[in-house]
């Protein structure tokens, strides 16, 4: 049996379990808020992008979205969730360059048949709700012999900038040195670096009430993101490595950082007034920046 119609048969066994009393009880402070149902799960490499099946990154959301749809979130209430997954899954596939890991949709045990008061913002009435998490991996682009060369001189060093959150710069002598790699080698015009990334996410959707229903206006990931430098040299003294960088937290919005907060419910409510046809959405990884900076 294929791990689609694993994950299928799983999600339409926990239907059973959702659908539970409308009056619920709510989780106690220890308990997660939430009930976990993973409707894809799939592995790929250490570098995070690299499938080790056969399947497509499209036969991969693809079945993502058949298990959302399998549950049947609207005759029980949740057509909140289930839009909002769907807008996120229909985004992860006009995405050339990200491989989906794996995709879980969440359920508030609550049973809530809607999402969360979050504030108001000229007249509208914002509401909000995490309403899936999961994994997936990206490819940021490469850099060439032009800037290697400069790092590995020192006048440039490697920049990671993460949006609200850490900022910090990677030297070539801390790549060398944990690498093995000598000071003296040969460079050419054929050596590369990959930058990639990996990233664990959350999505807290954001809903504007529209009459007696919530329309979904902006979707925003939060988590970890773990970037990843593959480093091909033709000198085989260096060769090719892979050099993992330590994971970073995209924090999630909270009124904690208010600025943030505000901006994002300021969105929102643009994207109700001016009836946006799809809400905004606002993946993790364009909260990442990988860059060259002067030391």
């Amino acid at each position: 049996m294929t791990k689609k119609f694993v994950s299928i048969f799983l999600a339409l066994a926990m239907c059973l379990t959702l659908a539970a009393p409308a009056f619920a009880e709510t989780p106690t402070k220890d308990e997660p808020e939430y009930d976990e149902i993973v409707v894809f799960s799939d592995t790929i490499s250490g570098d995070g992008v690299q499938p080790l099946s056969a399947l497509t990154n499209e036969e991969r959301i693809q079945q993502a979205r058949e298990g959302v749809l399998a549950l049947n979130l609207g005759k029980m209430g949740f057509s909140y969730i289930e839009e909002a997954c769907l807008s996120e899954l229909k985004r992860f596939s006009e995405e050339d360059s990200i491989i989906l890991q794996e995709y879980t949709v969440l359920i508030p045990k609550n049973r809530a048949a809607t999402p969360r008061y979050l504030d108001t913002y000229k007249d509208v009435d914002v509401y909000f709700d995490e309403v899936s998490k999961g994994g997936y991996g990206r490819i940021y682009g490469k850099e060439y012999h032009r800037e290697l060369v400069q790092w590995i001189a020192g006048t440039i060093d490697f920049l990671v900038s993460i949006s609200g959150g850490s900022m910090f710069s990677l030297p070539w002598s801390a790549v060398s040195t944990l690498n093995g790699i000598p000071t003296l080698f040969d460079q050419f015009e054929e050596d590369e670096m990959t930058k990639s990334a990996t990233f664990n996410f959350t999505t807290q959707a954001f809903y504007a009430k529209d009459g007696n229903t919530y329309k979904n206006v902006l979707n925003r990931e939060y988590g970890t993101a773990r970037c990843i430098l593959q480093c091909i040299f033709i000198d085989t003294k260096v060769g090719g490595f892979t050099y993992n960088l330590p994971e970073q937290q995209v924090p999630e919005i909270t009124k904690l950082n208010y600025e943030t907060y505000k901006n994002y419910l300021i969105i929102a409510w643009g994207a109700y007034v001016n009836n946006y046809s799809a809400p905004l959405e606002f993946p993790i990884w364009t909260s990442v920046t990988l860059d060259w900076t002067t030391p």
